[in-house]
């Protein structure tokens, strides 16, 4: 049997609708008798141009100074210092790890290293004239009379 089926008067979708008008009156009414301060800038009169407005050819570009600064930034250490030879890479080149930068040159580690394999140098000379005069000794000596051992 079928029943007849009561209409709300006051649905959800009703309800929603005039919630959101009346919350759009409210805050219009808010913004309207209770403005939002004023924002204000103070500028110098000297740093103010006026002048007038013209057609004419337009610039892509402003020339402006500044000071450009890098995101990162590394800091190289060499653990020796010298001059700077040769450089391999430019600014602002991309690098990998492991890629040479520049070449330096240290005068004095130079040096040391010369004097340090003429050190080794000298006791390879050293070493080779003990022995030569080992074998010498060797093939010159007397025969010792040989002594019998009995058992």
């Amino acid at each position: 049997m079928d029943r007849v089926i009561e209409k709300k008067k006051w649905p959800a979708s009703r309800i929603a609708f005039i919630a959101g008008i009346l919350l759009l009156l409210h805050l219009s009414f808010i913004l309207f008798f209770f403005p939002q301060e004023e924002k204000k800038l103070n500028v110098e009169g000297e740093r103010i141009s006026i002048s007038e407005v013209k057609q004419d050819d337009f610039r892509e570009f402003i020339p402006v100074n500044g000071l450009v600064l890098p995101v990162t930034s590394i800091y190289l250490d060499a653990l020796e210092g010298g001059r700077v030879e040769e450089k391999f890479v430019e600014d602002g080149a991309q690098l990998k790890k492991g890629d040479a930068i520049l070449r330096l040159s240290n005068t004095d580690l130079e040096l040391s290293l010369a004097n340090e394999q003429t050190a080794v140098f000298n006791v390879l000379t050293q070493m080779q004239n003990t022995k030569n005069n080992a074998e010498q000794n060797l093939s010159t000596a007397k025969p010792i009379w040989p002594i019998l051992i009995m058992h």
